[in-house]
């Protein structure tokens, strides 16, 4: 997980191999809400925020580094 401001960027492994990429608004901590949310291949290791863009690093598989926009947060994409 990786917070900036009032988002966090989170991701969870699920049971089909691929893990999913959330982003949360968590300005009302008492009640965060999902902005919107990608796939990513494999495994994630770890999640980085640079400005428009999250660098999450994933193994298994690919041990690759997928790079998710997240300039509209509502829907962000690989």
């Amino acid at each position: 997980m990786y917070v900036v401001g009032t988002r966090a960027y989170v991701t969870r492994p699920n049971t089909v191999g691929d893990d999913t990429f959330f982003v949360i608004d968590v300005s009302n901590i008492g009640s965060p809400s999902l902005l919107g949310s990608v796939f990513i291949p494999g495994t994630p290791e770890g999640v980085v925020v640079s400005g428009n863009y999250a660098y999450v690093t994933v193994s298994g598989d690919t041990n690759e580094l997928v790079v998710v926009d997240v300039t509209n947060p509502n829907n962000p994409s690989i």
